[in-house]
This record gives C-alpha cells, sequence and structure tokens, in this order.
C-alpha cells in the first residue's frame, strides 16, 4: 500500500519532508511550496496518518521502511531529509537503516533518546471523544478543551478530523492505533552504527525536547553535525517560518 505524498516543485534536489505525530502533509504546504522554488520537495503522510494507509504497527524501523520503500519504488534518491520532532526520529532511523538512500539529514526538535510522558494526555483524549455523539466541530472543541486547554494545540488536532461520505465525523490517524503504540512512539530510534552524512539539528530555545545532555547524545551518534537554535518553542516552522525557511534553503545549498 502506497503511502499518500504531495509533491511540489519539478527541477532541482530531491527534499522530502517528513511532519511530527498527529500531523500530516497538510500542514507542511506552505513551507513545502517555498521549498520547491529551487527543488522537487515530497511532502509524506507517515503510516498511520492523513491520507495514508492504517496498519496494525507503528514503531521506528517499521516506518521506516515504509517511508524507504516508497522512496526506492518512486526513484526518489538521492535526497535530502527533513522531519520534524516524531518524523524526525524516523528520519533518523531511515538514513541509519538505508545507506545511500538519503545524503543530507534536518531533524527539527527532537533527539535521539526516549522520552518519558506518562500521562499521554493528547491521544487519549482523542480516543475518549465519541464523535458520534457531538455534531460539529464546535462541540467536539469544547469537549476536547476539557482536557487541553491550549487552543492552538486543540486547532492543530482538529486538522485530524473528517467527515465520511455519511456526514459522520472520523480522525483521519489511526488514534487507537497511536494510543496503544505510545510507548514506541517515545522510544529512541534504534541506532547501531554512527550516521556518517551531513546532519543538522535545530533546536527551540523555548522547547525542552533538546537538553544540554542530548547535544552530546547527538553529536556521539552524528559525525558531521551542526546544531542552530531559533527562538521558538517545539512548534519551531510554525512559529518561525522564515527563520525556519533560511536555515532550511541554507542548508539545502550548502
Amino acid at each position: 500500500m502506497d503511502l499518500n505524498c504531495e509533491k511540489y516543485g519539478g527541477e532541482g534536489e530531491n527534499v522530502i519532508i517528513l511532519h511530527g505525530l498527529l500531523g500530516s502533509a497538510q500542514n507542511w504546504r506552505t513551507h513545502a511550496k517555498k521549498l520547491a522554488v529551487n527543488n522537487k520537495v515530497y511532502v509524506l503522510d507517515l503510516p498511520n496518518h492523513g491520507k495514508s494507509p492504517h496498519f496494525l504497527q507503528h514503531d521506528y524501523p517499521f516506518l521506516a521502511n515504509q517511508v524507504g520503500t516508497y522512496l526506492k519504488q518512486h526513484n526518489i534518491k538521492p535526497a535530502t531529509i527533513i522531519g520534524h520532532s516524531m518524523g524526525g526520529k524516523v528520519a533518523m532511523q531511515l538514513v541509519h537503516d538505508y545507506p545511500g538512500l538519503i545524503k543530507k539529514l534536518m531533524v527539527v526538535d527532537i533527539a535521539p533518546k526516549t522520552y518519558i510522558d506518562p500521562d499521554n494526555l493528547i491521544l487519549r483524549t482523542l480516543n475518549a471523544v465519541n464523535l458520534n455523539r457531538l455534531q460539529s466541530r464546535e462541540e467536539i472543541d469544547k469537549k476536547m478543551a476539557e482536557t487541553i486547554t491550549e487552543k492552538q494545540v486543540r486547532a492543530f488536532l482538529l486538522t485530524n478530523l473528517a467527515r465520511d461520505q455519511q456526514s459522520k465525523f472520523y480522525w483521519k490517524s489511526n488514534v487507537s492505533l497511536l494510543c496503544e503504540n505510545y510507548n514506541e512512539i517515545l522510544k529512541s530510534p534504534k541506532l547501531i552504527n554512527k550516521i556518517p552524512i551531513k546532519t543538522m539539528f535545530i533546536k527551540g530555545t523555548n522547547s525542552n525536547y533538546i537538553n544540554t545532555q542530548d547535544l552530546l547524545t547527538i553529536k556521539k551518534w552524528f559525525d558531521d553535525v551542526s546544531i542552530k537554535s531559533l527562538n521558538t518553542g517545539h512548534w519551531v516552522h510554525a512559529e518561525q517560518p522564515t527563520a525556519f525557511l533560511d536555515v532550511a534553503n541554507q542548508f539545502l545549498s550548502g
């Protein structure tokens, strides 16, 4: 089963973009179009997200295999890959498992480590919403607001909401499966060998996803790595789009 992919541009370097948890290609359209001025940009919906198929599995070797298979089947190589959050972990795993497929790697605000989040608040909230009993996006938003107070976070999560042919609401992401596999999502990519290719990590200075200890871990696994900080939280590309695109374009052309 093929992953869903949005394609932009027609000339230049191949650039792959991988979104984060509960994101989709839709969230990266504006950035993809701007990066496509000088590049061929492919924005994938990862498995169990967006318009891509739902599977019974969601761990990093599996996700990397799905992306790697797509790139090889469509002859998209060599490529530079940009991954945010969960997508950054998939990108790290892909570079590790498919040497030669990716020539440069950009990881946005995530480290190669296992994270701790015992609450799993967001996925549990989405999984608990009874979409059959709610009649509008406003009602669903109100229900979610009982546990998720940040309006911007709810607005992002509601991009997962769609209606079927009978006009019934459903989540585009495989919410129940993601909830069951949340510990896999929190885990570090499975790295054995050091990564030799040119790599950049972008860290949000107001984000706690990459700390001082993580910088040492990054340098342990990546031989040719630079680390850039931008004045943002975790959603680096959304909070500072111009600065992010400047860094990305510089990395792509370097």
